[in-house]
């Protein structure tokens, strides 16, 4: 019985303060409608430097699938969640820029990829099935190289004939990309001329850079450079043939990802993210070559795709701009130990698969729904200057957001949860604090607030307050109407998340009626203007 009046307390106030309790949102049904066995990976993401080599790493999580075709032949298949994107680039210094313009937006549905271009292995497996229309080539080019190579030389009409066997033999309408399914997959929510950065070297890809320059297929996944959305090799190694015709611009292209095949010239189609004989240039996530459907080469390949029945449900989470904030101030930017934070953003999960992440760790959540989730900064990120915060919801990672990390963030939770206004208090009496029920001067009153930073004994994350609560490390003022208010207790609230700080102060007696400014000054930091009690 205890238990359940905490938990009931818990929710009152959590409520009050405006951080609702637990909201469920839809669910990913993978397993129901899709036959293979969809499976969830964790991995790490590479971020380029200046000079294109790795400077750091960020953990993610993506969904996939294993297409077994036979002779312990696999094809990974990555799950990539919808979204929308801006596609095309101004970058007035490649030639071919025009061919890339306008930039326009494009909003893809969820879709499968495969996680690497085809490689020799599959394709010669794929190549016993029974023929649809044509024969398919035999690994003829560098029979020294690993069967782990992505195949190469392919006609566009062999690319065809590769995807209708596959139909065939597993029963799934296999296909090749649209063009802009093949650059949202590459851009992974990126805006740069790379998934990793602006800059590439052959620590990320395989391409000429004409100095080291191997000109050598590599096999696929050996740069260990995977994109957030798990696939690899989308820049250099070999360029992969995309299902529209291609077009001189991209006027009049379709915003919903679909295949571009109105107009244009059905003898060329595109192939992207160049390939292991060709420069930066055309390794970029928005260059675009034309290729002729009689002709191939070594460097040209494929990538395959396929639609998926749950396209409308699995969508990529992503957070706001500035959509880090202080649930109390509703101010951006900055964050302490034990803060809680509210994320703003869009498809951020659901109750049962959501996770928010601090550098690498999970922190505990107070509220998730699609829009917003709250969440406790982990008391893990004293001293240190910046945090990392990635999402997490039905088998994809966000995009990592950084936020700096300040001793001490004060803000106060207001009544109506906009972070100004009418402060959210509870007078002596029991009462809430408004101008129908004002706290008499003299009288104590009791203020929830957050982003205190460190406690006295050390905050422990995701610790529910016991009977003796932890106290701010730092000096504590609370002013009332300009005046310091004499502090009658302050510290964590028993039976709620530490994080929560609660400030019983005395209302000074000389106040006049009405309502009375309110800041909390925490060290050298003060809590948001605009805030108010309202005095009788």
């Amino acid at each position: 019985m205890q238990k359940m009046e905490i938990h009931s307390r818990r929710s009152t106030l959590l409520h009050f303060l405006g951080l609702a309790v637990w909201s469920q949102g839809p669910k990913l049904s993978a397993q129901n409608v899709l036959s293979p066995q969809i499976r969830s990976r964790r991995f790490t993401v590479p971020l380029s430097d200046s000079e294109g080599r790795i400077a750091s790493r960020y953990p993610a999580l993506s969904s996939y699938f294993l297409e077994e075709i036979g002779n312990g032949v696999q094809i990974p298949m990555a799950v990539v969640p919808g979204g929308s994107f801006f596609m095309g680039s101004n970058a007035p210094a490649i030639p071919l820029a025009p061919i890339e313009q306008p930039i326009h937006k494009v909003s893809v549905r969820s879709f499968a990829i495969g996680v690497f271009p085809v490689t020799r292995a599959q394709w010669a497996q794929v190549s016993t099935f029974p023929k649809v229309s044509i024969s398919l080539h035999q690994n003829v080019v560098a029979p020294s190289l690993s069967d782990q190579v992505p195949i190469d030389v392919v006609f566009w009409d062999e690319a065809q004939e590769f995807c209708s066997r596959l139909q065939r033999a597993t029963g799934r309408a296999y296909r090749l990309p649209t063009e802009a399914e093949w650059e949202y997959s590459c851009r992974a929510g990126t805006e740069t001329n790379y998934h990793f950065g602006q800059v590439i070297s052959l620590d990320l890809a395989n391409y000429n850079d004409g100095f080291v320059r191997p000109l050598n297929l590599t096999p696929v996944g050996s740069k260990n450079a995977p994109n957030r959305f798990g696939l690899h090799d989308m820049h250099g190694n070999v360029l992969e043939w995309c299902s529209d015709r291609s077009h001189d611009t991209y006027v009049g292209a379709p915003a919903d990802g679909s295949s571009w095949n109105t107009d244009g010239d059905s003898s060329f189609h595109p192939s992207r993210g160049g390939m292991f004989v060709w420069n930066v240039g055309s390794a970029r996530s928005a260059a675009r070559m034309k290729g002729y459907v009689e002709v191939s080469f070594s460097g040209q390949g494929l990538r395959l795709a396929l639609d998926l029945p749950f396209s409308n449900d699995f969508m990529d989470p992503k957070v706001a701009s500035n959509g880090l904030r202080n649930s109390a101030s509703s101010i951006a930017g900055q964050a302490s130990p034990g803060q809680i934070v509210s994320i703003y953003g869009a498809n951020l999960g659901d109750v049962e698969s959501t996770r928010v992440i601090f550098d690498g760790n999970p922190v505990p959540l107070l509220f998730v729904s699609q829009n917003q989730i709250n969440a406790v900064v982990p008391y893990e990120v004293a001293n240190k200057a910046e945090t990392q915060v990635i999402v997490e919801g039905r088998g994809q990672s966000s995009a990592p957001v950084t936020i700096a990390v300040v001793v001490a963030n004060p803000g106060l939770f207001t009544a109506d949860g906009s972070g100004t206004g009418q402060c959210a208090a509870i007078n002596q009496d029991g009462n809430s604090n408004s101008t129908a029920t004002p706290a008499p001067s003299g009288s104590l009153v009791t203020l929830f607030a957050t982003g205190e930073g460190q406690t006295i004994p050390p905050g422990v994350t995701g610790l529910v307050v016991g009977s003796t609560p932890p106290m701010p490390s730092l000096p504590v003022k609370l002013f009332i109407g300009g005046i310091n208010a004499d502090l009658n207790s302050v510290g964590g609230v028993p039976g709620y998340v530490a994080g929560l700080l609660q400030i019983i102060a005395r209302v000074p007696e000389r106040l006049s009626a009405g309502p009375q400014p309110v800041v909390l000054r925490i060290g050298d930091a003060n809590s948001q203007e605009g805030v108010f009690i309202s005095v009788g």
